[in-house]
C-alpha cells in the first residue's frame, strides 16, 4: 500500500443561503407606529429623504403610510431580502423617536446604524405631583434654561438628545447616558439650582473622559508592545521603542509612567528613527 494513492472524497458544495431561507426572517413580521396630528406635515416633508430611502433601500424594510384607519399610522414589514430581523425594530424605534419630536438628522444614524440606543420619558408631574399652573411653567423653564442653555448643557455633557413637550420630557441616547440625563432633569424638577446640576454634570463628564483615557492608555501600551517587538527584531534589546510622535501621543493620554531614554540609550539609537523608552 506504500505506492498507492488514496482518493479523498470531494469537498461538498452548499448553495448560499438566502435571507428568506433563514427561519427568523422567513415569517413576515409587521410593526405599526401611530402618527400624531402635529407630525403630519413634518412627516410629509421628510418622508422621501429621511424615511423611505434609508428604510427601504438600506435596511430592506418595506414601509408605507396608512391613512384609512381610525388612527393614521406608518406600517413596516419585512421583505424576502431583509438581512436581519432586528432591522424592523430599529426602524420602528427611529419612527417612534421622530413622532415624539426628535430631529431625524440627529437620530437617524443612531437608531439605524448602531445598537444600544433607546428612548426614555420623564413626566414632570410624576416626579413632583404638587406642580400646577405657574409653578409647572416655571419648572419647564428651568429644564430648558434661558435660550435653551440648560437643555443644551445636559445634551452636550451626556451625549444625548432631549425634547421638552409640555410636561413630558423625552430623552434619547445610550443606557448610561440616558440615566445621567434623567437624574439631572429630575434634580431640576425637584428644585436644585442649575449651578449644582452643572457641577455634578462636570464631575460625571470628567469620570467618563477618564474612562476613555484609560482605554486609550491601554491602546497606547499595546502600541508600545508592537514597537518593542519590532525593535527586538532589529537587535535592540532591553527597551520598548516607538517613534517620537507615538511617545508624545501615549504621554498625552495618561501614560505618565514612561520615562525618556537616558543619554547612553539615546546615544545607542542616535542613528535610528526610533526613540527608546523604558517602562518604570
Amino acid at each position: 500500500m506504500a505506492g498507492q494513492t488514496v482518493e479523498l472524497p470531494k469537498k461538498p458544495k452548499f448553495e448560499r443561503l438566502k435571507p428568506q431561507d433563514v427561519s427568523s426572517v422567513a415569517e413576515v413580521r409587521f410593526r405599526c407606529v401611530d402618527i400624531p396630528p402635529n407630525r403630519y406635515t413634518p412627516l410629509y416633508k421628510a418622508w422621501k429623504t429621511h424615511f423611505y430611502e434609508p428604510i427601504r433601500n438600506e435596511m430592506k424594510i418595506d414601509i408605507r403610510t396608512n391613512l384609512k384607519t381610525e388612527h393614521p399610522r406608518v406600517e413596516l414589514k419585512t421583505m424576502p431580502d431583509t438581512p436581519d430581523i432586528g432591522n424592523l425594530q430599529k426602524c420602528a424605534e427611529y419612527l417612534n423617536a421622530f413622532m415624539l419630536g426628535f430631529d431625524p438628522d440627529q437620530v437617524k444614524d443612531a437608531f439605524l446604524k448602531y445598537d444600544g440606543f433607546y428612548l426614555d420619558t420623564v413626566n414632570i408631574k410624576e416626579v413632583k405631583s404638587s406642580l400646577k399652573g405657574e409653578h409647572l411653567s416655571r419648572t419647564i423653564g428651568r429644564i430648558c434654561g434661558k435660550g435653551g442653555k440648560t437643555k443644551f448643557t445636559i445634551e452636550n455633557a451626556t451625549k444625548t438628545r432631549i425634547v421638552v413637550a409640555g410636561e413630558i420630557v423625552h430623552v434619547c441616547g445610550s443606557y448610561a447616558a440616558v440615566k445621567i440625563a434623567r437624574d439631572a432633569i429630575c434634580r431640576l424638577i425637584l428644585g436644585s439650582p442649575a449651578g449644582s446640576v452643572y457641577s455634578r454634570l462636570r464631575i460625571v463628564a470628567a469620570r467618563a473622559s477618564e474612562r476613555v483615557r484609560h482605554v486609550l492608555a491601554k491602546a497606547g501600551l499595546l502600541l508600545l508592545d508592537l514597537a518593542a517587538a519590532k525593535a527586538r527584531r532589529r537587535g535592540h534589546r532591553g527597551y520598548r521603542t516607538c517613534t517620537r510622535a507615538q511617545l508624545n501621543w501615549a504621554a498625552g493620554h495618561g501614560l505618565r509612567h514612561l520615562r525618556r531614554p537616558s543619554q547612553e540609550e539615546h546615544h545607542h539609537n542616535e542613528k535610528s528613527m526610533f526613540c527608546s523608552v523604558v517602562v518604570g
